[in-house]
């Protein structure tokens, strides 16, 4: 029998505690909830440019990496390019998985996030603008490498590991 403990908000990890599995408990909390998405780049007159998108829901000007949530039974780069599709129109071809992160939201959940670095494909007009996209975004668009917009902090790592990675390679 395990005593609850009285100051405890979170009767699972209570319980955890008492029965000495709290850190398995909290590994488990590191690999959800999960996210992937595509970094898409293409080379226009020798400049090179990543797809962002603008959330609608976020006012601030910030530009993000297109991504959403892993379906159960998915695959993580099959939701990574349902989801930069679903958000961008844009279709791209995977070619370098980049290093994962993680970040804690306010909410106390712990955040994953993995990230393709895929080339463009289609789905841009002439101007690099999407034809299409879904309502999460208001502004889906290329932008040169060397002058990009406001980006959200926790995703300038990927952006930096992926300049990096293309300067090596293009």
């Amino acid at each position: 029998f395990i005593q609850k403990t009285t100051t405890c908000i979170n009767t699972s990890i209570c319980y955890a505690k008492n029965a000495g599995q709290y850190n398995a408990l909290q590994a488990m909390r590191i690999k959800r909830p999960a996210l992937a998405g595509l970094l898409v780049f293409r080379v226009i007159d020798d400049k090179q440019q990543f797809l962002l998108v603008h959330p609608s829901r976020h006012a601030k000007g910030k530009y993000a990496i297109p991504k959403g949530h892993i379906n159960d039974g998915e695959k993580t780069l099959t939701a990574a390019i349902r989801e930069t599709y679903e958000e961008t129109g844009v279709k791209a071809e995977p070619l370098h998985k980049l290093p994962e992160i993680e970040y804690d939201l306010k909410s106390g959940k712990r955040k994953r996030v993995t990230i393709f670095l895929a080339q463009y494909v289609s789905g841009v007009n002439d101007d690099g603008v999407s034809l299409k996209h879904d309502f999460e975004s208001d502004d889906v668009r290329f932008f040169n490498i060397d002058n990009l917009p406001d980006i959200f902090s926790t995703q300038k790592p990927i952006i930096a590991n992926a300049i990096k990675l293309l300067k090596e390679t293009f």
